[in-house]
């Protein structure tokens, strides 16, 4: 009879036990069950998180600023950034890039303004919404677009 008790509280103590320590950790920001890792604005741009994007600008984050893409990050979307190496992009570009309308939107509501990064973004896609998207980018073409994108085809 002792036997089949301890057969059935062991692992249930361990378990206690083992939670208890994975508790413990988690009070000193250490989470042993999946690192926690924040997002630059152009990442979550990039991912469209959309919620994540609007969090970020409204804790101040630059709308303008030119941001890393992890290199993590990087490499499971190599094919949207269209580049070998990680680099800095600004969030509009990496929205542009992702072919992300609503985020254009939203990073064009905070004041976002493309540059030459998100034009060429724009000649490169091959995205279905780049035409909603261009349409969103157009009243600030006169002021951003550098002389060697004006060829652009779109």
């Amino acid at each position: 009879m002792r036997i089949i008790e301890t057969a059935i509280a062991g692992p249930a103590i361990a378990a206690v036990l083992v939670m208890g320590i994975v508790s413990a950790a988690t009070l000193f920001h250490d989470d042993p069950l999946w690192p926690v890792e924040d997002l630059t604005l152009a990442e979550a741009a990039l991912l469209r998180d959309d919620g994540e994007v609007a969090r970020l600008m409204g804790v101040g984050e630059d709308p303008n600023g030119h941001y890393r893409i992890g290199r993590t990050l990087h490499d499971r979307i190599r094919r949207t950034l269209m580049d070998v190496s990680p680099r800095l992009v600004t969030p509009l570009e990496a929205a542009v890039r992702a072919n992300r309308v609503v985020t254009v939107r939203l990073l064009l509501a905070y004041g976002a303004r493309p540059d030459s990064g998100a034009w060429a973004a724009v000649c490169e896609s091959k995205g279905d919404k780049i035409g909603d998207i261009v349409a969103l980018l157009e009243p600030h073409r006169a002021h951003s677009v550098p002389v060697g994108i004006r060829s652009c085809a779109r």
